[in-house]
């Protein structure tokens, strides 16, 4: 009986595959699923396999204290809306445990399924003005690009602010080109979850500011809730009232974020505005707090941001002031050249095509198809990239997620009027097959991927590092490699937020236990013999490497105490040293001094290490090197 039934139900298998075939719309809804299915499943492996990243304990802690105490997240650079969301599902499910727990279960699923309807609102966006092949190609770009796969699978803001950013600018270019009280509502509701979610936010008000301009100045009428108004001041007045109610909504949702309070119950103990008015605030965020504009918290965040110092790592060298040329080189090595070469030819094609309505403006009864679109997103693309470019907050091609989808956006809005080209259509089919192998061969860890401009993932450290390639992800391929390493001493010098002893790593730390000033309860372990293990961003970035950071070098200093710890070690052995060292200096080296030499040492190290060739690797984000007692005297000597 069970064969007849699996006999009857092929048929019906083969009927239905007969028939989404021949019918177009089930296909492209079938295709579309399938994208974002391998979008979503590829996300949910990923994260499974890798550990938490850098920020993401704190994004959980901070969403956690919102719902546990009502605490706002003073002294962070962002609101915390996200920050709740992300927290929410361990309210929900698992109140009573831990940060670290929260990873086993649901953590990452809000983030995941944000990508997931960011991806669907794009699709269906572009499909309505371009066509089913233009969505389709918008949605593969989307879907096969290793930054927002990285992304939209982290418990972090990133995808949360690209979400935000593209449906906000979407619904602000619907309401420029027809002002109904539906498009209001969307548009006043997206920029409220746009300015609660990240300060990137402000980074869109140029674009909403010049396209405001554009429609006042322009040939064509603005409708108004029905009528048509064609006069310059009245066009203009009209969108002045609606920026006005734009920015009221903005405001209100702000307030409302922070529970209508200006300072929570914390405020005078925990980074309020009091306690940062010895720093240099900026005019307008003085009058802001003076006169209670927003709420203290975001007030704050918005100093931070502004005020933020990161050391930046680019092609080898170390930075507290950026370049100017960090964000368009982390997005030439950190894009597939498929998707690159797919932006270059859309902006092209756009300019192109804009040019060509001048001609048509002045027969047109109403703003042509697609205009505003074009204008809006490739202005935003422009702006946000240019403010980013003169930001000294390098920390990663995360910040430039929210330019992705407008920039898929515009290769999907250019396909109806290039399709009939036959070159074009055999050479969107060649970047299309090229991105899809690279989807399926290089992207088992998508924070760390590099394209071939780069020399590949391998190559990456070369170029970038942080978030761009080792965010703490990889402690799960540590313990794996560590399985056949028993009887080695491990010394590890890892970049991450959480220990390592919770994946029951056993290991001495290379620099992080001396930070200066030190503590005299840490234990002091002399370097010695055994496997050291390396991040890469501690390696070659410069949070430890750097004469700024927690870990300054004094190589006066580090001279004299290991000539006066040389020569108390050596007295012990001989007594016409230990004479010398009594004539010389006395007493014996205090713990402080120990600890303090015992920082150098391994700062000199980490130096040296990154000028030798690695003995192994684990997976892109760490160096491992089998080191003898010999080779550690030669290699932390002055």
């Amino acid at each position: 009986m069970e064969n007849y039934r699996h006999a009857l139900a092929f048929p019906r298998v083969k009927r239905w595959i007969k028939r989404v075939i021949s019918n177009r719309k089930d296909l492209v809804h079938l295709l579309v699923l399938a994208l974002l299915v391998l979008q979503l499943g590829k996300g949910i492996y990923w994260q499974r396999m890798k550990s938490p990243c850098f920020d993401e304990p704190l994004h959980i802690r901070l969403g956690l204290e919102y719902w546990k105490q009502q605490e706002y997240g003073y002294g962070f650079t962002n609101p915390t809306l996200p920050q709740r969301i992300i927290a929410l599902p361990q309210v929900l499910l698992d109140p009573d445990g831990t940060i670290f727990q929260l990873w086993l279960g649901p953590g990452r699923i809000p983030v995941l399924i944000q990508m997931v309807l960011l991806g669907g609102v794009l699709f269906v966006w572009i499909r309505g003005r371009a066509g089913d092949s233009g969505a389709l190609i918008a949605l593969v770009l989307y879907a096969f690009c290793p930054n927002i796969l990285a992304h939209g699978s982290i418990a972090g803001t990133d995808m949360p602010a690209a979400a935000a950013f593209f449906i906000s600018l979407i619904c602000y270019i619907a309401l420029m080109r027809q002002i109904t009280l539906i498009r209001l509502v969307a548009a006043g509701s997206a920029l409220a979850v746009l300015f609660t979610t990240k300060l990137v936010a402000f980074f869109l008000l140029p674009t909403l500011l010049a396209l405001g301009i554009f429609r006042s100045i322009d040939v064509w009428p603005l409708h108004v809730f029905g009528k048509s108004l064609t006069g310059i001041w009245q066009k203009s007045l009209a969108l002045m009232v609606l920026l006005l109610i734009l920015g009221g909504c903005v405001v209100g949702a702000i307030w409302g974020v922070y529970g209508f309070q200006y300072r929570d119950s914390r405020g005078d103990e925990h980074s309020s505005w009091d306690q940062l008015e010895t720093t240099d605030i900026s005019a307008p965020l003085r009058w802001a707090a003076t006169h209670r504009v927003l709420p203290e918290g975001y007030l704050v965040a918005i100093h931070l941001m502004s005020t933020v110092e990161n050391t930046g790592y680019l092609r080898g060298e170390t930075s507290y002031d950026g370049w100017w040329w960090y964000f368009p080189y982390a997005l030439l090595v950190k894009t597939p050249i498929p998707t690159l070469f797919c932006f270059l030819f859309s902006i092209g094609a756009v300019v192109v095509q804009l040019s060509r309505f001048r001609d048509e403006s002045s027969v047109s009864l109403d703003i042509p198809k697609d205009v505003l679109e074009w204008i809006g997103l490739t202005f935003s693309v422009f702006c946000y990239l240019g403010i980013s470019m003169i930001s000294s907050y390098n920390v990663g091609v995360r910040l430039m997620l929210p330019i992705y989808p407008c920039l898929i956006a515009l290769v999907g809005l250019i396909v109806p009027y290039l399709k009939k080209n036959q070159i074009f259509r055999y050479t969107i089919c060649v970047l299309l097959a090229w991105l899809g192998l690279t989807f399926v061969y290089q992207s088992q860890d998508p924070v760390g991927y590099f394209n071939e401009f780069a020399g590949g993932s391998k190559n990456g450290y070369k170029h970038l590092v942080d978030s761009n390639l080792d965010w703490g992800q990889d402690l799960p391929l540590l313990v794996e490699y560590l399985e056949g390493q028993e009887d080695q001493e491990i010394w590890l010098e890892y970049f991450g937020a959480l220990y390592p002893s919770l994946y029951d790593i056993n290991f001495r730390g290379i620099v992080s236990p001396y930070a200066q000033p030190q503590s005299t309860d840490v234990v002091l372990e002399p370097l010695s013999g055994g496997l050291y293990v390396v991040s890469l961003t501690h390696l070659f970035g410069g949070y430890i490497l750097d004469d700024r950071s927690r870990y300054p070098m004094d190589t006066e200093q580090w001279l004299t105490l290991h000539r006066k710890v040389s020569l108390y070690d050596q007295g012990l052995l001989e007594p016409e040293a230990e004479n010398l060292y009594k004539t010389t200096y006395g007493a014996s080296p205090t713990k402080q001094e120990l600890l303090t030499l015992r920082g150098f040492q391994g700062i000199a190290l980490l130096n040296r290490l990154k000028k030798t060739e690695p003995d192994d690797r684990i997976g892109y984000t760490m160096f491992v090197y089998q080191l003898s007692d010999e080779d550690i005297a030669i290699l932390t000597s002055p």
